[in-house]
């Protein structure tokens, strides 16, 4: 028992000494912290007192400028006089305290109020982006004060590579000239095509790589474009930037409605982190699958639904959901039975296929199922006679008018939606706004794009005004087509198909249009005059220049034409009647006889 009580007494002897060491160096860490601050506001007193140091600096400097400033006037002023000095002005001179001071002071002193100037080299041009080394050249010139009659000399040389041997020829046929006309000609030579080519660039660039890569590669077109076009906005480049992102990209971005690059570019970048580490779990947790990415062809013949590689999947999940039972393993789903699936995303030795109900889904098939889910409800329609431009069977045609043009109109219920063709709109002067890119499905199963629209065209057709919002796709012979959407929207409507009439209620009114008629074909000739106004008025459907040729002669046989030719004044086409001759011959009738009725 005493063994014990010595143990717990030693013990809590220990804890004791433990307890008072903790308190010591608490007491150290206090005292610590109160040196520190006390260091700290020593530092800010001392920051306090340079600042103000300085600002006493700057006010010396300023008066001191000021005083230099008079000095140097002063001094050109009795420039013509070299040998007479001012002691007073000298004596005004106060010390200064910095470099740049003391030079300034001996350039002003010298008589020239030109600041100091590092030595620079000139821009050099080798053929690449004249209009950036045009601006180069101008700052360099103004930087130096370099006289405007010396600029053209001191560009030429500076020319090396291919525009060195351009501008040895240029001297020879027109020699070195202005300024002005030297430098739009290395424009015109090197840089005609620069806008064009970046923007065909812009428009075409897709993410094949990295995306690193592909943002470098846009901004640097975007920045080319800008150069040469201001009015281009941030939504253009965006909705390019966005179009030509990979498609597991593209859908979360777009979702996103970025309104500027920087924005769409981060949210690019998220994304793509986001991908990243799901294909990082995926392959170190699940088991491998094969990897299912979303493709659009654009001259595929069926629906998205009926040719995706996932259509075994697909059959699988609704089987699954519609009787209650679990996405991964394919058991009896309850509110328990997510804690106890063996087959959600996690570790996984080996699977053994029994069936095709027995499969496995992952995370990723599942995702990629909703994602061509909803692909495929976003497709709109289009009639094959509204893309080739033909008139197969009856249909009905409206002629309207925008901006004094005229614009062909077809009434299609087969198409979902209204379109206008951009040439038409080029033509009229009608610039289309940037949307989301829409899917358009041809009746033959072709899919197209459209990624402008003109949210409010308006239009005149036999006296009444319409305002139409309208998607923008390249169409056959056609300006416009109103689709199931117009006709929904003045629903109900009356058709007299027969008559090529259409009746219905517009803002209150009853209004009834009637449809063109395809005239017969005819061949005839048609004036210059005519033929240029209907161009201007965009009242032309297609133009066919028809020639006449003359079928050749059959060439007749050597002896008759020297025959012909020695006796052409007997052989000569008859003008006028015969001459009266000496001896006249008559022909005799019988009397009182009926003259034969037959035709010659």
């Amino acid at each position: 028992m005493d063994a014990f009580s010595q143990r717990e007494d030693d013990r809590w002897s220990r804890m004791t000494e433990s307890i008072d060491l903790l308190f010591s160096r608490v007491a150290d860490i206090d005292r610590t912290q109160q040196h520190m601050a006390s260091q700290l506001d020593l530092s800010t007193k001392v920051m306090d007192q340079v600042l103000q140091d300085q600002h006493t600096l700057a006010k010396q400097m300023e008066v001191t400028s000021t005083v230099v400033a008079r000095l140097a006037e002063h001094h050109h002023h009795q420039s013509s006089a070299p040998g007479r000095s001012d002691p007073s002005a000298s004596q005004e001179v106060p010390h200064t305290r910095t470099m740049h001071t003391n030079h300034r002071h001996q350039g002003e002193s010298s008589g020239s109020s030109r600041p100091y100037v590092p030595k620079m080299s000139f821009p050099l041009f080798t053929s690449e982006h004249p209009k950036i080394w045009k601006d180069k050249c101008l700052n360099y010139f103004s930087l130096c004060n370099v006289p405007e009659s010396m600029w053209t000399i001191a560009a030429s040389m500076h020319m090396d590579g291919p525009a060195s041997k351009w501008l040895q020829v240029y001297k020879l046929r027109n020699g070195l000239g202005s300024w002005a006309e030297f430098i739009a000609a290395v424009e015109d030579q090197f840089g005609s095509y620069d806008y064009r080519d970046s923007i065909g660039d812009l428009v075409t660039l897709t993410q094949n790589g990295s995306l690193e890569d592909y943002i470098t590669a846009f901004v640097d077109l975007q920045y080319q474009v800008s150069m040469h076009n201001l009015g281009l906005d941030e939504i253009y480049f965006v909705t390019q930037f966005t179009t030509g992102l990979k498609p597991e990209l593209r859908a979360s971005v777009q979702s996103q409605v970025p309104s500027t690059m920087k924005r769409a570019i981060l949210l690019a970048k998220v994304q793509q982190q986001l991908l990243d580490a799901t294909k990082f779990k995926s392959s170190k947790f699940s088991h491998k699958i094969p990897s299912f990415t979303p493709k659009f062809d654009q001259k595929s013949t069926t629906s998205t639904t009926s040719t995706s590689s996932l259509w075994k999947e697909r059959q699988l999940r609704d089987f699954r959901r519609s009787n209650g039972l679990c996405m991964y393993c394919g058991d009896t789903y309850n509110a328990a039975h997510a804690a106890i699936c063996t087959k959600r995303p996690q570790a996984q030795v080996h699977a053994l296929a029994v069936n095709d109900l027995d499969q496995p889904l992952s995370e990723e098939v599942l995702t990629q199922l909703a994602v061509e889910d909803a692909i495929s409800d976003d497709f709109q329609q289009l009639s094959l006679n509204a893309i080739s431009g033909t008139a197969n069977g009856e249909v009905l045609k409206l002629k309207a008018r925008v901006k004094n043009k005229v614009m062909l109109i077809l009434l299609d219920s087969g198409s979902s939606h209204s379109f206008v063709s951009p040439s038409f709109l080029q033509a009229v002067g009608i610039s289309a706004v940037p949307v989301s890119p829409k899917k358009v499905q041809v009746a033959n199963g072709q899919l197209l794009f459209s990624d402008h629209a003109v949210p409010d065209l308006q239009w005149w057709c036999q006296g009444h005004t319409f305002t139409s919002p309208m998607q923008v796709l390249q169409l056959g012979g056609y300006d416009a087509i109103l689709g199931y959407d117009w006709l929904k929207l003045h629903s109900p409507m009356t058709c007299y198909w027969d008559e090529y009439k259409v009746n219905f209620c517009h803002q209150g009114k009853a209004i009834q249009l009637t449809g063109i008629q395809s005239p017969p074909l005819t061949l005839s000739a048609i004036s210059a005059t005519s033929l240029l106004k209907l161009s201007k008025g965009n009242d032309l459907g297609a133009m066919a220049i028809v020639n006449f040729v003359e079928q050749p002669t059959p060439s007749s046989l050597p002896e008759l034409e020297a025959l012909l030719e020695e006796f052409a004044d007997v052989f000569a086409k008859p003008t006028t009647l015969p001459p009266s001759r000496v001896y006249d011959h008559t022909i005799p009738l019988v009397p009182q006889a009926v003259p034969v009725n037959s035709k010659i």
